[in-house]
């Protein structure tokens, strides 16, 4: 099945796919988004209550944006319109959703969730970096290891950027750009994702 190269973030798409997060309590629902190179892109949704206290993280960096509710990490609360980054290795000891969130996230590689012991040595405790969308300015607000990401006002030229992302700064819409769907048109302002490959 193809993966979808354009998603209207406005309303709730009609399926979505059940998949276990390793020590949490709920499932985690995902659309699986079309993406470039090694790169996992998915909008996921959070249930109602979700929650994982299990200490581990993922040997891939993570890029998400908040689109509705918000999600504790560590702590500190992520909500609609904010881009988090987390670095490769970061060991995550708490994760929550009390009233449940929807995401659009990007993992570096594969979205396994290591333990402790397998991330061993190599865990970080700190690299954790967020930015609101909705306030950001210039071509690249944010570089990370993973994307460049830049700021587009109202009435730009189109973008064409083989393998990467657009997405609406009022969170109305994402598109991918590999070279079958053409530019990315969008009514207002945008935010451009390009990944490392690519820029």
């Amino acid at each position: 099945m193809a993966r979808a190269r354009y998603v209207d973030l406005s309303v709730e798409p009609e399926t979505w796919r059940d998949v276990p997060m390793p020590g949490a309590n709920r499932s985690l629902s995902l659309v699986p988004l079309a993406s470039a190179g090694a790169t996992f892109t998915i909008m996921g949704r959070f249930p109602r209550g979700f929650e994982r206290t299990t200490p581990g993280g993922y040997f891939a960096a993570e890029e998400f944006i908040v689109l509705d509710g918000y999600l504790e990490i560590e702590g500190v609360r992520y909500v609609p319109g904010d881009l988090v980054f987390i670095p490769a290795y970061y060991l995550r000891t708490q994760m929550r959703a009390p009233e449940g969130c929807r995401v659009l996230a990007w993992f570096g590689g594969p979205a396994i969730f290591r333990t402790v012991d397998e991330l061993g040595a190599c865990a970080v405790s700190e690299g954790i970096v967020s930015v609101p969308i909705g306030a950001s300015a210039g071509r690249d607000f944010l570089v990370t290891s993973e994307a460049r990401w830049s700021a587009h006002p109202r009435g730009d030229e189109e973008i064409l950027v083989q393998g990467s992302d657009v997405i609406g700064r009022e969170l109305s819409q994402w598109h991918h750009i590999d070279g079958e769907g053409g530019a990315a048109r969008v009514s207002s302002a945008f935010v451009h994702r390009v990944p490392v490959e690519s820029a």
